[in-house]
């Protein structure tokens, strides 16, 4: 896939699943019939979870991986809404907009504060926000080795398979795992 693409919600296309009760890659599931997106969307529901969600590049990879041309996710235009799916609501739009022109103008920008929709290949100044969560998690591992559990090394190298345990399991890759004695 050489990128993201809108297409008509009728036209039929494989899709991609999300599974929330497994993890890591198990929990995209790529489903070959080709359905319309309300279809697919419907299946996945009945089936699964729900349409496959490419919030990030881990999840981007992963659904990538999994087809081969043209395919259904879970994203949809059906009003505006901000990434994090509020509805927009609390800034006033242009006059005259929003406008769909040609339906490429899908895209929202702020002018004089006020709301406008342009096309999204746009360049225009942007600011980011971060949300930084920091969760401290302790687990009681008991570990069995004929080897010196006690040796920095053989110490180092359980936190490493534990903490690619976490990944493999969706955990975050800038996790932090350490022990407590």
């Amino acid at each position: 896939m050489d990128g993201w693409n809108d297409r008509d919600c009728t036209e039929e296309y494989p899709f991609v699943c999300f599974d929330g009760s497994k993890n890591g890659t198990d929990r995209y599931i790529y489903i070959s019939n080709e359905m319309a997106w309300h279809d697919a969307q419907a299946y996945c529901r009945k089936y699964y979870t729900d349409l496959a969600s490419d919030r990030d590049e881990i999840e981007n990879s992963i659904i990538l991986g999994l087809q081969s041309y043209s395919t259904w996710i879970g994203l949809f235009r059906e009003s505006w809404k901000w990434t994090d799916k509020k509805t927009f609501s609390t800034i006033n739009w242009m006059s005259g907009d929003p406008y769909i022109y040609l339906k490429d103008e899908n895209c929202g920008y702020i002018n004089n504060n006020e709301a406008a929709n342009g096309l999204c290949s746009d360049i225009m100044p942007f600011f980011c926000y971060s949300v930084i969560t920091k969760k401290q998690q302790i687990m009681r591992v008991k570990v069995h080795s004929s080897q010196d559990v006690n040796d920095p090394a053989v110490k180092e190298a359980i936190l490493e398979q534990i903490k690619q345990k976490l990944e493999d399991h969706g955990m975050a890759e800038n996790t932090t795992v350490k022990w407590r004695e």
